[in-house]
């Protein structure tokens, strides 16, 4: 049997293109390519002013001549090029849907559909991380560079993580009475079921970050966001950096954007993006049972953080309350002054380092504006995976365990944290 075609496509349903139809799709992708030249040149431009890139002596005599170059090329040959491709590319967003979705491959088999009561509970990995993925130019302001570098290298990290865990594809753990704990580790975790990135600016880094997802783990969501004049009136040229694969097929997805970026956010299209997958059968039929769970960073003054609404509706398995932390919990943001260190490039040394106090001091970044820390000190965690149960529903969430991850180190500015979830239904 043939599969449906793109065009056009089936009512809700999720199509590789976010147009319509081929025709939209190959002038944006003209559009693209019109801006690629003032893009790079703009790019190289502004790497060469990054604060921890300037160089001293005669290599900065390199560097100027450098930027030199790249500013006659942006003159001669970007901006021509970028106003016609500018004018298309910003009337093309008009029909264009906030992300792209690539299939699962055929040959790849999701996992069998959880059946309750014959399979009593299901337990489902969540893996976040913060990638830096921007532009070269950008990632340098963050002390980082080498975005498509640093994409292969951080698929390879995460395609270790879709080996199966030791409960098997889908088992659970007895689980242990009393709160969950924390678990530093210097991989990442076994078992994933679903990945989501953040600061996938980049679309080249985001391409190979899909090509490396797709056909190892399952349907992914890339290149997400609202671009292009939007309500208010705000210009959006950078996406919301956000990326989803799961292992369990994808039934529907929607993305809002934030209304009200300020500074360097203002440009980019940072929001909410939803996702709802179909993970088992229950007696009244196919149905997507896995509970609301939402990952990614709350980037805020730290007294915003703690006391924002979100932890009102959802759970945080690190936090104790407002201001109050789990002793096990990490902070999750690196020291920009110490990333290039030896220690800070090694899985294994970060991790031994973050175990004793002395070595978080060190490497990871703390409260900003002089805020108060707690005792021992854990750095700033700016990293949530947080679940609820479905409001009236029939699933009873309980975590099994939270685990930060250094296997990014020397790759980003962050931790990846984990989640192990056990979703039961009780009968």
């Amino acid at each position: 049997m043939q599969s449906p075609p793109d065009w056009p496509p089936e009512p809700g349903a999720l199509r590789p293109s976010p147009f319509p139809h081929p025709v939209l799709h190959a002038l944006h992708g003209l559009a693209r390519v019109l801006l690629f030249p003032a893009y790079w040149t703009l790019d190289q431009l502004l790497g060469c002013w990054a604060p921890m890139a300037r160089p001293s002596g005669l290599r900065w005599l390199s560097a100027a001549a450098r930027a030199g170059a790249a500013l006659l090329l942006l003159l001669l040959v970007g901006l021509p090029l970028a106003l016609p491709g500018l004018l298309l590319w910003l009337l093309l967003q008009a029909w264009r849907r906030p992300f792209c979705y690539q299939p699962s491959p055929q040959c790849l088999a999701p996992p069998a559909p959880w059946r309750p009561p014959a399979e009593p509970a299901r337990c489902f990995s969540f893996l976040s991380a913060n990638l830096c993925l921007l532009s070269d130019g950008l990632a340098r302001f963050s002390n980082l560079q080498h975005s498509q570098r640093r994409a292969e290298a951080v698929g390879s990290v995460l395609l270790t993580g879709l080996r199966p865990s030791r409960y098997g594809a889908t088992g659970c753990s007895p689980p242990p009475p009393g709160a969950p704990c924390g678990v530093l580790m210097a991989a990442v975790p076994a078992g994933l079921d679903f990945v989501c990135l953040q600061e996938v600016f980049d679309l080249r880094a985001a391409r190979r970050l899909v090509s490396r997802l797709g056909p190892n783990l399952g349907p992914v969501l890339y290149d997400v966001g609202t671009y292009g004049l939007q309500p208010g009136p705000h210009l959006k040229l950078l996406g919301s950096g956000l990326m989803l694969a799961s292992r369990y097929p994808l039934l529907r997805a929607a993305f809002r954007c934030f209304p009200d970026a300020r500074r360097e956010d203002a440009l980019a299209s940072k929001g909410l993006l939803s996702a709802q997958v179909r993970a088992g059968c229950s007696g009244a039929g196919p149905g997507a049972v896995a509970p609301p769970t939402e990952c990614g960073p709350v980037s805020a003054d730290h007294a915003q953080e703690q006391e924002h609404q979100l932890f009102s509706r959802f759970r945080d398995p690190c936090r104790l309350g407002t201001r109050r932390e789990q002793p096990w919990a990490l902070g999750t943001l690196l020291s920009p002054s110490t990333l290039h260190h030896s220690v800070a490039c090694s899985p294994e040394m970060l991790r031994r380092a973050l175990e004793q106090e002395e070595g978080r001091h060190r490497y990871l970044a703390g409260l900003p504006h002089g805020g108060r820390q707690a005792k021992p000190w854990q750095g700033r965690r700016l990293d949530y995976i947080t679940y609820r149960g479905a409001p009236a529903g029939p699933l009873s969430p309980e975590v099994e365990q939270v685990t930060f991850s250094t296997a990014l180190a020397g790759l980003t500015d962050h931790l990846a944290v984990g989640l192990r979830l056990r979703v039961s239904m009780p009968f």
